[in-house]
């Protein structure tokens, strides 16, 4: 019982700090030509949050991979019916969901800014799998189909050095961005513990 009321209060706090943090950059961005910018900023904080409000289900023992994948990819609820999602049940430790939650809204957001949602006909699938040899390996992919045509960018924007330089420092991922004519292709191989926990 006092673990609960523990972990509720620091719940509580989270979520207000993230509100100020919220607030702080509200007022900071006020006024400026950066509108752009705190657009940014404020998604990736709400992709934290409702990252961290699936976390505070379980009091912060794991994150059901489904379930992060549907929320991360909700925020923009408009284009629900453009993205498919499937794979096993995969319950990821905090340190795996809040790093996975970030990569889906950088990736999403690019869709929606340049490649398959940036039309009224592209779709996106996102497919993974678990393997267990020699070890726990989650593969999750991110596939564009259907929008305009692609091709590499001359630099490397923000998005893209979270995704791959994000989760390779905070998984030990190994990530591979492949900007194919018909759409991005994201691929995350990342390990998982050795007791991996699936539904």
């Amino acid at each position: 019982m006092q673990r609960e009321l523990l972990m509720a209060e620091l719940n509580h706090r989270v979520k207000n700090t993230l509100a100020v943090v919220q607030g702080i950059a509200h007022q900071t961005f006020r006024g400026t030509l950066a509108t752009e910018a705190f657009a940014a900023f404020e998604g990736r904080l709400m992709a934290l949050s409702a990252a961290h409000n699936i976390l505070t289900q379980t009091s912060w023992q794991h994150a059901a991979l489904d379930q992060l994948v549907s929320d991360s990819l909700q925020i923009r609820g408009t284009f629900s019916n453009r993205i498919a999602s499937s794979g096993p049940a995969v319950l990821l430790q905090p340190n795996q969901a809040l790093p996975i939650a970030l990569a889906l809204h950088e990736l999403l957001t690019n869709a929606v800014k340049y490649g398959a949602l940036s039309n009224e006909a592209g779709k996106v699938s996102v497919e993974w799998s678990c393997s267990d040899r020699p070890k726990p390996r989650l593969k999750l992919s991110w596939s564009e189909f259907g929008g305009p045509l692609v091709s590499s960018p001359s630099r490397r924007g923000f998005g893209s050095r979270l995704i791959v330089g994000g989760l390779a420092a905070d998984l030990q991922a190994e990530v591979a961005m492949e900007f194919q004519p018909q759409g991005l292709v994201c691929r995350i191989d990342a390990p998982l513990p050795e007791r991996v926990l699936t539904q």
